[in-house]
């Protein structure tokens, strides 16, 4: 993965901020990378001064509003933290409340599968190619006690 380099007038305090993530034994490359794209959004905004406000956090979330909610969740939290960040060398930097958790009938819900589709996918594993090949018992296994799964 090459690195990323940001291009705001934010730049330096973002990868501030990450090396500081870094340094407490933080992995940081997930996060690191939906920083990457506020930077980006704030690099097309022509942000010239170096400060968060409410308005450009709010125009961020907009821009978020066609990813699933839990993605949308996930970037907002580590703008927020970055936020934090930057009030502590400049108080008039705008931290946003936290968004409502998702709730658990916003998650994913797990689809059931009846005895007949398990059957159907065990039967479709065994055909995978290359014939004669360990693959397909990679992703079909019946278990001792006749329970069936699948790896998906």
């Amino acid at each position: 993965m090459r690195p990323l380099i940001f291009h705001s007038c934010l730049a330096p305090s973002i990868e501030n901020f990450i090396r500081l993530r870094q340094l407490s034994g933080t992995d940081y490359k997930d996060q690191s990378q939906l920083l990457y794209y506020f930077d980006r959004f704030l690099f097309e905004e022509n942000l010239e001064e170096p400060r968060l406000t409410r308005q450009i956090t709010d125009r961020y979330l907009e821009t978020l509003s066609n990813l699933s909610l839990r993605v949308r969740y996930n970037r907002f939290c580590v703008v927020r933290q970055l936020c934090q960040y930057l009030l502590r060398t400049d108080p008039l930097t705008y931290v946003p409340e936290p968004i409502r958790t998702i709730t658990p009938l916003a998650a994913h819900q797990p689809y059931i599968y009846s005895e007949a589709e398990i059957s159907a996918l065990l039967a479709a594993a065994s055909e995978l190619p290359p014939s004669n090949s360990l693959r397909p018992q990679t992703y079909s296994h019946r278990h001792p006690d006749n329970v069936l799964f699948v790896a998906i």
